[in-house]
């Protein structure tokens, strides 16, 4: 006889009794249906539930007994059996995501300690680095200062051999020669140690250019510096080369200051540096000017006395007054002694120390 069969997803199908122990094909969703006898027979039930009723035995006696194979899922008092949910297509999608995120769940993932920690505690390293590396320029200006010092005072002497036939000038021209070569190549044996520092230790942000433009005139002046320590004429020329790369150097090494305070937040620190430089070349012009002019006019006075008389006090008054207002120094004491570079190098001590506990506050 028919009966009914209902699908997983909802759908009920009506096949004839000979279809027993066969299969079908739900024409909603394509999933093969059992048509076992068994499975008949227990349509053919209403209720679904398994052996026929016995004699005498009322429906709703009937309905309390539990299903064989089947949870009981009524209430015994009321005789309402609640009927097993059935799967739908939702159901089934969301039972196949579940599937997946536990496929994906026993996978291997590679587990990676935070970028974040590692690069600040690069970072702090890195700015220990260059701290160290600014410990050398203490007492590094004072070096370059005794070189550059030896250096115009033996072409002021240079001068008074080769311009006015002063003889007795030639042997200690040379020695002043030797002592700015030596101190020149101190200063620079110095110097790249703390360019080294500050080039491995400079955040990215900061930028390695400048600092590796200085480490390479640093290396450059070398050449120079040596020459004079066995060149016995035109050491003039090799002075100047030596000098302009580590003067030169320098400049870099404070613009790489400068792009440091500004990746540290610290304007005030960018603003001092740029002073610094400014100050610095100030300083490097009329202190060649001073030396050079000054060593110039004594010679000439030596060779010819009466030139006194055409230069008047009030034409030297008028020369000073242009050259402090053109150098900017603060009073005459910096005046007369700001060409001499000790009042640089004292302040640019102090500057250095102010950036070296900017440093270490952040390390």
């Amino acid at each position: 006889m028919p009966a009914k069969v209902t699908c997983s997803c909802g759908a009920s199908l009506t096949v004839n009794d000979d279809a027993a122990a066969k299969k079908a094909t739900c024409p909603r969703c394509g999933n093969a249906i059992s048509l076992s006898r068994t499975a008949i027979k227990r349509l053919d039930n209403p209720a679904g539930s398994g052996p026929p009723p016995l004699p005498g035995q009322s429906a709703s006696a009937r309905a309390a007994v539990p299903q064989s194979g089947a949870p009981h899922t009524g209430s015994p008092q009321t005789g309402i059996v609640k009927p097993p949910k059935v799967a739908t297509a939702a159901s089934r999608e969301q039972l196949s995501e579940e599937s997946e995120d536990e496929e994906i769940e026993d996978e291997e993932i590679d587990v990676q300690l935070p970028e974040k920690p590692r690069k600040k505690k690069g970072r702090r390293r890195g700015l220990a680095q260059v701290n160290l590396g600014l410990a050398f320029h203490y007492f590094l200006p004072f070096v370059f200062l005794i070189g550059t010092g030896s250096g115009l005072l033996a072409t002021v002497l240079d001068i008074g051999v080769n311009t006015f036939e002063f003889e007795a000038n030639e042997e200690p021209a040379n020695f002043f020669f030797f002592s700015a070569g030596l101190f020149m190549l101190l200063t620079g044996v110095i110097a790249v140690p703390a360019a080294a520092l500050g080039l491995l230790g400079a955040p990215e942000e900061a930028g390695r250019g400048p600092v590796t433009i200085s480490l390479g005139l640093l290396f450059a002046s070398f050449l120079p510096a040596a020459i004079l320590l066995f060149l016995d004429h035109h050491q003039w020329l090799f002075f100047v080369i030596g000098f302009g790369a580590l003067f030169t150097a320098w400049t870099f090494w404070m613009g790489f200051l400068n792009e440091l305070g500004k990746e540290l937040h610290q304007n005030n620190l960018a603003k001092e540096v740029r002073r610094a430089i400014v100050k610095g070349i100030v300083t490097a012009i009329s202190g060649f000017s001073v030396v050079l002019l000054g060593g110039f006019l004594v010679l000439a006075v030596i060779q010819a006395p009466y030139i006194l008389y055409f230069v008047s006090p009030a034409v030297l008054a008028a020369i000073l007054t242009i050259l402090f207002k053109l150098g900017q120094f603060d009073g005459f004491f910096s005046f007369f002694f700001g060409p001499s570079g000790i009042p640089f190098a004292l302040e640019y001590a102090n500057f250095i120390g102010g950036i070296r506990m900017v440093i270490l506050r952040r390390t």
